[in-house]
């Protein structure tokens, strides 16, 4: 039996790319076959995505600024989408490329057991300026009816939606047999919109063991020793943080960047590196200072010595995962903090914490998949 699944996997983010190939392959251990559609809506699209990061651009409404912020950032994203094209084509089970749901609607082989709105940020309504509310194809809008759908740690990102987006929301889940989200937080706003029986689950990449990421990484020329860093969001506390961490530990820093201006900020830029070798750098780090919801997720993975740094935008994912790890007390709360990242993370009690929540989440994927071979059955 095959299962479609819908994810925010065509998205130059090394988080968005590594969960749809967990998700992918936890579900061909669990014995399915699966097909990523490969939706790409137009805050994403290839051919639109230098002119949607000029629109996001605070100066971009100015033409000559415009003109010159869209030259230097060219470069930049023919080299990332090249080696992000490559990943997505290499290790996803793709269909034909849709970019719209009617499209899907039109064109999808629907001989599917099942269809799964996975992981990441798909239920978000505020992920790009760009985006337009509610994105239908997230929520399994183009299925047939009585088709089976269900979730696996979908995401809103956000503490709350709208009344607007309920309204929509709660009349798109009313298909859904199962769902399980990512974050608390989720839980909360399918109970705001009368959904009890939603449950929480763990990010997919947390399903793969530490072993099976090391064989999916691939080398990437690192100094012996270094702080690994990656921030996602405007933060120059942040920054100043970090040269003051390398400084006190005496290590060069390893940057991950998508711009060739990652040089300026460190000697040693991983800039536009792959997916494979996002995680290599990772298992290879003696500490790591992110603001990333999935950089964390693999400094837990790697067991290596870490801080988060919350941004004030979508901060319950973090927050989440290091409570139900129990290192809650990795989240910086004050730069001038010169001892957290020195302090010995006990990984033993939070490996101990986190296989218990693996458990209950591939013990819950079980009961669906069960549930889609008895449906399945009874059609056929």
């Amino acid at each position: 039996m095959k299962i479609a699944i819908v994810t925010f996997h065509h998205v130059i983010n090394y988080g968005s790319a590594l969960q749809a190939y967990a998700t992918q392959t936890i579900f061909n251990q669990l014995g399915y076959e699966t097909d990523i559609i490969d939706y790409v809506n137009n805050v994403n699209r290839d051919d639109l995505l230098l002119q949607n990061r000029a629109n996001e651009f605070r100066f971009g409404k100015i033409p000559i600024i415009r003109q010159l912020y869209m030259i230097f950032q060219w470069y930049d994203l023919k080299y990332t989408l090249r080696v992000f094209n490559r990943y997505w084509n290499e290790n996803l089970n793709l269909t034909k490329r849709f970019y719209s749901n009617e499209e899907i609607k039109k064109s999808l082989d629907f001989n599917y057991a099942a269809y799964c709105t996975g992981s990441d940020q798909v239920w978000n309504t505020h992920v790009s300026p760009n985006s337009k509310g509610v994105d239908k194809v997230f929520y399994l809008d183009f299925v047939p009816e009585k088709a089976f759908c269900f979730s696996y740690a979908a995401s809103f990102g956000m503490d709350s939606a709208t009344p607007k987006e309920k309204i929509i929301i709660k009349d798109l889940l009313k298909k859904y047999k199962f769902i399980s989200v990512r974050e608390i937080a989720g839980l909360k706003i399918l109970k705001e919109i009368g959904y009890e029986k939603a449950v929480q689950v763990l990010d997919p990449t947390l399903l793969l063991s530490k072993e099976e990421w090391i064989n999916f990484s691939k080398p990437i020329k690192t100094p012996k020793h270094y702080i690994l860093t990656y921030q996602l969001h405007k933060n120059h506390d942040m920054k100043k943080y970090i040269k003051k961490m390398a400084c006190i530990l005496n290590l060069p820093i390893v940057n991950i960047s998508f711009s060739w201006r990652g040089y300026l900020e460190s000697k040693y830029a991983a800039y536009g590196i792959s997916p494979e070798q996002f995680l290599y750098l990772f298992n290879h780090a003696d500490y790591v200072i992110t603001d990333s919801f999935h950089a964390t997720v693999f400094s837990i993975i790697f067991e290596k010595q870490f801080v988060s740094i919350y941004s004030d935008l979508f901060n319950n994912r973090i927050q989440n995962i290091l409570e139900i790890t129990g290192l809650e007390k990795r989240h910086l709360k004050n730069y001038f903090d010169e001892n957290l990242i020195q302090e010995t993370i006990d990984f033993y009690q939070a490996k101990k914490k986190l296989n218990i929540e693996r458990k209950k989440s591939l013990d819950w994927l079980k009961k669906v998949l069960k549930n889609i071979e008895d449906n399945y059955e009874q059609k056929y």
